[in-house]
């Protein structure tokens, strides 16, 4: 048996172990409301990728890609205090970030929907949820990684909004 619970040997190799309560189970909520409610986002920038560099494109598709699939490889439990802490602050961050569409969807013309704070808070809220999986999963690294895709997803969407006047 590996000294660490939920790594294993292959080799030189360690292996995280995969399990059948993990991590990726939170994206899935965060998966349907996108699903559902993406195309009912009226503004420009939300539709278009004009103006917004190939490379920031390239880049925030592959953080992407690794915040939306290394939650399989942490552990969900609710058993420590920081697990039940992630939990909180994954709901929270939920529900912010849901929140975050509402007036963007069912009040394009306010002043909140053409504000930037407004533009961007789909793009900046993950970093709530994200953060309570982090801590959840218990993994420092995957926060990093989420910091860092979220920074990108921003940028490319004062971009993609021409709030830099970059289009």
């Amino acid at each position: 048996m590996s000294p660490i619970p939920d790594v294993q040997s292959v080799g030189v190799i360690v292996m995280p172990r995969l399990q059948l309560l993990n991590c990726f189970w939170l994206l899935l909520p965060v998966f349907a409301w996108n699903a559902i409610f993406a195309s009912r986002l009226p503004q420009e920038g939300f539709k278009s990728d004009a103006g917004v560099p190939r490379s920031i494109l390239l880049l925030e598709q592959l953080l992407r890609i690794g915040v939306f699939t290394l939650p399989v490889l942490l552990p969900l439990g609710w058993e420590d205090q920081g697990s039940r802490a992630g939990l909180t602050l994954y709901v929270l961050g939920l529900l912010v970030y849901f929140a975050s569409w509402l007036p963007l969807i069912y009040l394009p013309a306010g002043a909140w929907s053409k504000s930037a704070m407004g533009l961007l808070a789909p793009a900046y809220t993950p970093i709530l949820w994200l953060a309570g999986i982090a801590l959840a999963g218990g993994s420092w690294p995957y926060a990093l990684l989420s910091l860092l895709f979220v920074s990108v997803h921003v940028h490319h969407n004062i971009l993609a909004h021409g709030l830099l006047g970059a289009q």
